[in-house]
């Protein structure tokens, strides 16, 4: 969550207290920042979407409907959202680093 207050509602805040969620926000205007964590994960979406596809059609399969695809996605969460893929995307965008320099010059204060 980017930290707007339309965001942070009262109403919301109760919902996600009473379903046990923990909620993450992030500085005003920061977003772009954490924006190329987005593009490792989305190559790895479409390429298994890609190949899911192509299986489809290969199997000759007629039906594909929301369940099918709800299926689907849990097996691609599982094999996107690895350890290895995590490091290797945060390490590729220097948004963790030993050096405050280095996160410092990606956003203007």
């Amino acid at each position: 969550m980017n930290n707007y207050e339309s965001h942070l509602t009262y109403e919301f805040l109760q919902y996600v207290d009473f379903h046990n969620i923990v909620i993450f926000t992030l500085f005003l205007h920061s977003t772009h920042v954490t924006q190329s964590l987005n593009v490792r994960i989305f190559q790895l979406m479409k390429h298994y979407h890609s190949k899911m596809i192509d299986e489809i059609i290969r199997l000759e399969s007629t039906s594909f409907n929301k369940q099918n695809f709800l299926a689907f996605f849990i097996n691609l969460r599982v094999k996107i959202f690895t350890e290895s893929n995590i490091r290797s995307t945060f390490k590729q965008t220097e948004l963790v680093s030993y050096s405050s320099k280095v996160m410092l010059k990606k956003v203007r204060v």
